[in-house]
Formats: structure tokens, sequence, C-alpha cells
């Protein structure tokens, strides 16, 4: 990708109206079908992250993906496929984070 492009996300993902979806009956819906949408949103700021060269902005982006992949953990204990799919993407998050 572009690096205006990484720009555009970043600002996008920085403001705090485009957070995940809040409605726990619609991210349990989600999760229920495959994965949860914060998961989905967590793996975004993961990706982002990567590419990201301002080391502040990298550590929060990790911090919010964890948080996010956390939450839905806690939420999806019944939900096999969305809780192994969650923890592996948390696993990644979290290796990726004591690389810095």
């Amino acid at each position: 990708l572009r690096s205006t492009t990484i720009d555009e996300y970043t600002e996008w993902a920085s403001d705090e109206r485009n957070m995940p979806i809040q409605s726990e009956s619609l991210e349990n819906a989600w999760a229920a079908m495959a994965v949860s949408p914060s998961v989905l949103f967590g793996e975004i700021y993961y990706y982002l992250a990567k590419r990201q060269n301002k080391v502040h902005v990298r550590r929060r982006f990790i911090q919010i993906g964890i948080s996010l992949m956390e939450r839905t953990l806690t939420k999806t204990k019944s939900l096999p496929f969305a809780r192994m799919y969650s923890t592996e993407k948390l696993e990644n998050i979290k290796a990726f984070a004591k690389e810095l």
C-alpha cells in the first residue's frame, strides 16, 4: 500500500468515533457465525501498527488491538471457533508487541 493510504487508515483508526461495534448482542451474533467484529477491528489495528514508523502510534494501536481481542475472549467462551480465532490473533499481536 502507498504511504498516503496508510496515513489515511491511521487517521481513521485514530478517530474514536470509528471504534468498533459496542452492541454486545450484535457482537455475539457475528461471533456465533464466524468471528467477532472486535477481533476484526483488532486485526486492523495490528496490521496498521506493523506499518507505523512512529513508535508511540505503533504502541497505541497494539494496545487497542490487544484490548479488543481480550474483550472478545471473555465474551466467546461458548463459541469454539470464534474463541480459537481470537486466541490465535491475540497471540500474534502479543508476540509482535514483545519485539518492540
